[in-house]
């Protein structure tokens, strides 16, 4: 959310108050660092985290917080801020509401709700699921707004497209349970009449099972661990990329990077970036539940697909700069002269993509 945040500096002061600079496992994917120039760096100190509100707070701060109860020491500054009837939002993703650890989170949720939801003025709510489950445990609609992550279309070396009879798709990510990488794979084994080259990028828990099934099979292309430059390029000569979240997903950033370098998606609506695909020539959104949904689309899309197309790749990095940290920037500074100064409600961007 970096770039947003440097965005934003155009019409705010901001301080990014954070756990850590940068993860090991982020790392470990290849992430750097970011650029934070113009943005102001505190770390939340771990003894009082309450002393930010020490030091930042006032009548003209807003204070947006991503991650609340999940994180102890976040959650202690919040509460802080409810103390001092301070200007309050927070951006967060649905919780998984499956099975009976579902039912449980919905009650926390709700108790919870009815504890600080007077004192909220915003929710930034991750995708259609998150908007639906914020409504659903008892905060106000009008206080819930789409939101998204907004991410720097990626500086990446163009590659030569070649050409092939097969659906060029692309799995890139960490290879772990919830991902679902292991039935796609499973599902593409069990159909190799389809006409599909299957590229997966990434590692993780699940890597050797990974490799041990696409071992000695044809249509199945492992690149491993890649730099974000390299990720983007291979994005770009593919026909799709393919997030097959079998469990309940972030938002899954990847669809960000492919829409911004031209390439249509097949998205599970467990992951948040599904509320994105507004239009078939942005790709197609499947229920993982219904059994056989992924392959029923697959099939489909390799009967029509009708090759590669320039102006349906320009169409779609066009409509990406909809969720450029750009128009993040703007639509949030239109949320809280809204919540604040009595504007207008402002639409979440990417919803006014139309597909002609």
């Amino acid at each position: 959310m970096v770039p947003l945040l440097r965005q934003l500096t155009e019409h705010y002061h901001v301080t990014l108050c954070v756990l850590e600079r940068i993860s090991e496992r982020r790392k470990a994917m290849g992430w750097a660092e970011p650029d934070t120039t113009g943005i102001v760096i505190e770390l939340v100190p771990v003894e009082s985290p309450e002393l930010l509100f020490e030091k930042y707070h006032s009548d003209s701060t807003v204070h947006v917080f991503s991650g609340t109860s999940g994180y102890p020491l976040l959650w202690r500054a919040f509460k802080k801020g409810v103390q001092l009837n301070a200007k309050l939002g927070f951006q967060a993703e649905t919780r998984n509401w499956q099975g009976f650890s579902g039912l449980l989170r919905l009650i926390h949720s709700r108790w919870e709700a009815t504890r600080i939801r007077g004192s909220v003025s915003f929710i930034l709510a991750m995708g259609d699921r998150g908007v639906a489950w914020y409504r659903r445990v008892g905060y106000n609609p009008g206080c819930i707004f789409d939101w998204a992550y907004f991410t720097q279309p990626p500086d990446y070396p163009e590659r030569v497209r070649q050409d092939s009879t097969r659906l060029k798709i692309l799995y890139a990510g960490r290879f772990s349970e919830e991902k679902g990488v292991v039935p796609l794979i499973e599902t593409l084994r069990s159909n190799l009449d389809l006409p599909i080259e299957l590229h997966l990028a990434g590692g993780g828990p699940q890597q050797d099972r990974v490799l041990n099934f696409i071992d000695g099979q044809s249509g199945f292309i492992f690149h491993g661990m890649l730099e974000m430059k390299a990720v983007a390029s291979l994005l770009a000569e593919m026909d799709y990329l393919v997030v097959p979240s079998t469990g309940k997903d972030g938002w899954a950033a990847v669809v960000n990077e492919a829409l911004s370098v031209g390439t249509p998606c097949l998205v599970s609506r467990n992951a948040g970036a599904a509320s994105l695909i507004v239009s078939e020539r942005l790709g197609y959104t499947y229920d993982p539940a219904q059994r056989g949904a992924l392959i029923r689309l697959l099939r489909i899309i390799s009967k029509t697909h009708c090759g590669w197309n320039l102006n349906e790749r320009q169409w779609i990095k066009e409509q990406a700069q909809k969720i450029s940290p750009q128009s993040g920037a703007t639509y949030l500074k239109e949320i809280i002269e809204h919540i604040f100064l009595g504007g207008q409600r402002p639409n979440a961007p990417w919803k006014s993509i139309k597909s002609y």
